[in-house]
């Protein structure tokens, strides 16, 4: 006999961090979100969520600017990550056209 109560929300994709399952959890269940269209541009956000923290860790650990070969100082090419990965996120997380205030989502 199956329990009637049990919880059959979509299952987070795998190989999320905790951050991006816990957002892919909460959006789920506050919207009740089970259309294929709208959980792929979910999990689209959540790994643009983990890509955009990596890159975040890195500039952190290294500083914002480096020095190339010829000694000039130059942006660290994890700025770029972060710029086009936080772009990424928000896109994705439009394409939901959710009240995003609700999600709690830190900022980049």
């Amino acid at each position: 006999m199956k329990n009637s109560g049990r919880d059959r929300s979509p299952k987070a994709p795998s190989g999320l961090s905790l951050e991006a399952r816990e957002l892919w959890q909460r959006t789920v269940k506050l919207w009740r979100i089970d259309d294929p269209t709208a959980l792929l541009a979910l999990k689209n956000a959540c790994k643009c969520l983990d890509r955009l923290r990596k890159a975040e860790a890195i500039i952190h650990r290294e500083g914002c600017v480096i020095t190339d070969r010829w000694n000039q100082q130059k942006q660290h090419p994890a700025a770029l990550a972060v710029r086009d990965e936080a772009k990424s996120l928000r896109e994705n997380l439009k394409m939901l056209n959710l009240d995003l205030d609700q999600l709690n989502v830190k900022e980049a």
